[in-house]
């Protein structure tokens, strides 16, 4: 194959280590947990449980098909997301964007979620609508489920942090934003409200019978299920909310919706913001953005349970930075357009008193071959580079777990010649994908690697692989 980004950037690796030190503590906190198993017979997210009917009709009738009008909601939404990022990110204690929750480390078995951001020590559920709730009041009689999705995460979240915010924005400019903040006052009744309905969907999904689920949560709001004749909705009353009023207490936050309004005028409002994926693959960006496709692809199962695992094994260890160290490092991110998960770990080190904080990333392989475990791909390679370059840091490690090779754990520590040079590159990737994007030229933008073309079906691939447009097809790397 020629050379592409992946060649590029691998080639700043000047040494790869396995860690036998980390390694050796993670297995060992692994073979504690006893009851810890990697992957668990059944679950449920936490969106699930806030709308269990419309879950259970998902998994009943799934003939179904989400239809224009919630296809383009949910793209809308997360297009959305993408823009509010870059104003939750330059908050002065931000440190942390999309962290995985599992209720299994807090005694609450079954059930996971995703958190949108940590600010401080509070959690952030951000949320678009055609229409701004008016008080607090309005938010609990209209979105009820969004108010039950983040007082379970912190219910779910190991600090049980008490004080935590749902914001809710426009899905229309000029974006309007307001922010409520959410006291928990009863954790056991949460807990319990919780507990009651991970049971309660688990047999109704058992005996076939919604009966106890309640009315879906969308039930009048254009449900593609109700919009079909698909559900029995109309025969039921709608969820209480006596167990959440009486477990929170909610009011409308002025300073922090004045923040975020700050945030955003400070924005400029064609800002963009990139992922890791972005830069290697800046073309299928590109394909989202100006020609509105959204490649079909889901998420192996499996290795989200392996990720989720070895995520929380990981953040056992202790070995996280203090909370100040934290803000620190958010502080000297070099590209703030690029979105990056945080996650660090403080080694212990004989050169450095204070020990050594580096970023990590965890990685599922499905490698079969014992002999191919001494050194990670050059994907995650340079996945770690770009994280590296970004925070100006030399070293970092990449976890890895093999199930094919029964569930062999290796810790790479891997080393960076020259992260400057890194991260010249990767901005030069940034700024070609924003020239793109306004001339619509694609050779301006480095190819894909060939293995993201989806077989051959990318609807650029005829458009990036003719004339001088250098494509991802293999013939032309």
């Amino acid at each position: 194959m020629g050379v592409t980004i992946l060649n590029i950037l691998s080639k700043f690796v000047r040494e790869v280590q396995v860690n036998e030190s980390v390694a050796s503590l993670l297995k060992q906190k692994i073979k504690k947990e006893k009851a810890a198993r990697f992957i668990p017979e059944n679950y449920f997210y936490v969106t699930h449980i806030t709308n269990p009917a419309k879950f259970f009709w998902e998994q009943k009738r799934r003939d179904v098909e989400k239809t224009d009008k919630v296809s383009r909601k949910l793209m809308l939404g997360k297009m959305l997301e993408k823009k509010a990022g870059v104003w939750f990110r330059s908050l002065p204690e931000f440190f942390l964007e999309e962290g995985k929750l599992d209720g299994a480390w807090v005694g609450i078995p079954g059930v996971r979620g995703s958190i949108d951001y940590r600010i401080g020590n509070s959690i952030i559920e951000f949320k678009t609508k055609n229409d701004l709730p008016k008080d607090a009041n309005t938010v609990i009689e209209k979105y009820p489920q969004d108010l039950e999705q983040l007082s379970f995460y912190s219910i779910l979240h190991p600090d049980f942090p008490e004080i935590n915010y749902l914001v809710f924005m426009n899905n229309a400019p000029p974006y309007k934003l307001k922010a409520f903040k959410v006291k928990i006052l009863n954790r056991g009744g949460l807990k319990t409200l919780l507990l009651g309905r991970i049971s309660t969907l688990r047999k109704a999904i058992e005996n076939d019978d919604p009966t106890k689920l309640g009315r879906c949560r969308y039930f009048g709001s254009g449900c593609e299920y109700e919009e079909n004749s698909a559900c029995n909705c109309s025969k039921y009353e709608p969820l209480s909310i006596d167990c959440l009023k009486k477990s929170i207490e909610l009011s409308f936050d002025e300073d922090f919706t004045k923040q975020l309004e700050n945030a955003k005028k400070l924005s400029s409002e064609n800002d963009l913001s990139f992922s890791i994926r972005d830069v290697i693959a800046p073309r299928k960006f590109y394909l989202s953005e100006k020609l509105n496709f959204r490649d079909e692809w889901k998420g192996d199962t499996d290795n989200e349970e392996y990720l989720a695992f070895l995520g929380n094994m990981i953040r056992k260890l202790s070995l996280s930075p203090s909370f100040d160290e934290l803000k620190t490092l958010n502080s000297q991110m070099k590209e703030p357009r690029l979105r990056i998960a945080q996650r660090w770990l403080k080694l212990k080190s004989s050169s450095q008193e204070n020990g050594e904080i580096v970023p990590y990333t965890v990685k599922v392989s499905k490698n079969r071959d014992i002999k191919k475990t001494t050194r990670p791909n050059k994907y995650h390679l340079t996945e770690l580079g770009i994280i590296c370059a970004s925070y100006g840091r030399p070293k970092g490690l990449i976890f890895t777990v093999y199930p094919e090779l029964d569930n062999y754990i290796q810790v790479y520590e891997v080393i960076y010649n020259n992260p400057e040079g890194i991260m010249k590159f990767v901005k030069a990737a940034l700024d070609n994908l924003e020239k793109a994007l306004k001339s619509e030229d694609l050779s301006v933008m480095h190819p894909c690697p060939d293995f993201m073309n989806n077989d051959g079906k990318c609807p650029l691939i005829e458009k990036c692989n003719r004339e001088n447009i250098r494509g991802c097809m293999e013939k032309n790397a």
